[in-house]
């Protein structure tokens, strides 16, 4: 087919184009959609034949990863049980029990892999515009034009447990503990005395005007949340102000709230460890939110 290379050609910037569009929507709104557009690319390059070979060899690339999950696994298993300091609470009689079952698994994935791979060459059997797609996708993931969430954050000072900023530093400093350094101080009441500080990243998926990110070429804005507790007591007042991340510039003023413990939760997009950051504010107080300026954030 004529478009066949002109699809291929286009399939790395259009799946980078798609991953900058949905990143940041439910996994598996991602994973079906990414899919559906490969498969739509294969049968605009090959039709019905393009679509089996592109299935077929994603499925022998799946299993193939999934024999090496199983053999790695195993493995390691047996060293760490086998191991004078074994960390495990099983044994190595216990890991033979886990292993026999992983052991038939392991056959079976190679066996449908042996059975798909008969015929023609899987390589030659699939088009590698879907591919293509795919690998445009996961690139842009790893490596985005813009920020689309909080990844790199753990990093900044207020999140930093060994800044001095909401813990103890290396010379014992609790700096926001002493009232002259703490931005904005004279908004607080005189009797407010702060006991304890805990940051946390805020806006994740949402630009600099608090829109959603996702089904967008923007870029996410996120922000810093301060909270100043007093000694926990009931009826413990808190206070809290928005920051940009790095610059620390304050957007709001000290506002009452709620101590912020029972709402934070880790931002982990998509599960993977290199983007983790604790904690994350899911949304941030009414009243920092009427606070901000209406363009607020990073850009």
């Amino acid at each position: 087919m004529r478009r066949a290379p002109l699809l291929t050609v286009l399939a790395l910037p259009l799946g980078y184009g798609l991953g900058w569009f949905l990143f940041g929507l439910p996994g598996g709104v991602v994973l079906a959609a990414v899919l559906g557009a490969a498969l739509g690319l294969a049968a605009g390059v090959g039709g019905a034949r393009g679509v089996a070979g592109f299935l077929r060899l994603l499925a022998l690339l799946l299993l193939a990863a999934g024999m090496l999950w199983l053999l790695g696994g195993g493995l390691l298993l047996l060293g760490m049980t086998t191991s004078p300091n074994n960390p495990l609470p099983i044994g190595l009689g216990g890991a033979l029990v886990l292993l026999g079952p992983g052991a038939v698994l392991l056959w079976l994935l190679g066996a449908l892999a042996r059975r798909l791979a008969q015929g023609s060459p899987p390589l030659q059997a699939s088009p590698a515009a879907p591919f293509m797609l795919l690998g445009g996708a996961l690139l842009f993931a790893f490596a985005p034009a813009v920020r689309v969430d909080c990844r790199g954050l753990q990093g900044d000072s207020f999140l930093h447990a060994d800044s001095g900023f909401s813990g103890a530093s290396a010379d014992q400093t609790f700096r926001a503990r002493r009232p002259t350094l703490i931005p904005g101080r004279a908004e607080l009441p005189a009797d407010f005395v702060v006991d304890g500080v805990r940051a946390s990243v805020a806006r994740c998926f949402q630009d600099h005007q608090g829109r959603p990110r996702p089904l967008s070429l923007r870029a996410s804005a996120p922000l810093l949340v301060v909270h100043l507790t007093e000694r926990v007591r009931p009826g413990m007042r808190a206070y809290a102000a928005v920051f940009t991340p790095g610059g620390h510039r304050r957007l709001t003023p000290w506002q009452p709230a709620g101590p912020p413990y029972s709402a934070l939760r880790v931002h982990r997009p998509y599960h993977w460890p290199g983007w983790v950051v604790f904690p994350e504010l899911p949304e941030l107080p009414p009243a920092l939110e009427q606070a901000l300026p209406p363009s607020s954030g990073t850009r």
